[in-house]
């Protein structure tokens, strides 16, 4: 079955990710073209891209992704992106937990602002590297529940099989 992965410019973006030299924004750009195949224009579907070093634009997450709701944009997917680690660095528990806590503090500001768009099911996708980790907030709730045990390696088959996968379900799920 053929994913992102069989795309060559996907490929780029994911060796450019995954590169010691990558930065959050390689990883962003990366999501970017990803999220772009599975949530299209035509079926109402439109992303947000944010890049800033302003602090007070620091709280928000990299990519979200909308959906039209009558004459409303609802935000549903999340996506929090980090640079990878150096290649000689171990990724520990704390930098998923400090990223996961960034994202679920986006997730919900945007919840406590949006009245009755808020109120559905949210995802959230937490991007280091070419790892990533799918998450869901139920309605009505506050609390990130992981869609699948460990992360994600996304530059390999199986794992572009399994975001492949998870993409189509937070999709159907909207």
């Amino acid at each position: 079955m053929a994913t992102y992965l069989d795309l060559p410019i996907i490929r780029r973006y994911i060796d450019q990710a995954g590169s010691d030299d990558a930065e959050g924004r390689d990883v962003n750009n990366l999501w970017y073209q990803i999220l772009r195949g599975y949530f299209l224009l035509e079926d109402n579907f439109c992303l947000e891209y944010e890049v800033s070093d302003d602090l007070e634009l620091a709280t928000r997450p990299n990519t979200v992704v909308l959906v039209l709701c009558g004459n409303a944009l609802r935000k549903f997917l999340f996506v929090e992106c980090k640079q990878p680690l150096p290649s000689n660095c171990e990724l520990d528990e704390n930098f998923w937990v400090d990223t996961r806590n960034r994202l679920k503090g986006a997730m919900e500001r945007w919840r406590g602002e949006a009245g009755e768009l808020g109120e559905g099911e949210l995802f959230g996708i937490i991007a280091i590297g070419n790892l990533a980790r799918f998450v869901t907030m139920q309605a009505g709730g506050v609390s990130l529940l992981n869609m699948h045990g460990e992360p994600v390696r996304i530059d390999t088959q199986a794992g572009a099989s399994e975001a492949d996968a998870m993409l189509r379900e937070i999709r159907q799920r909207v």
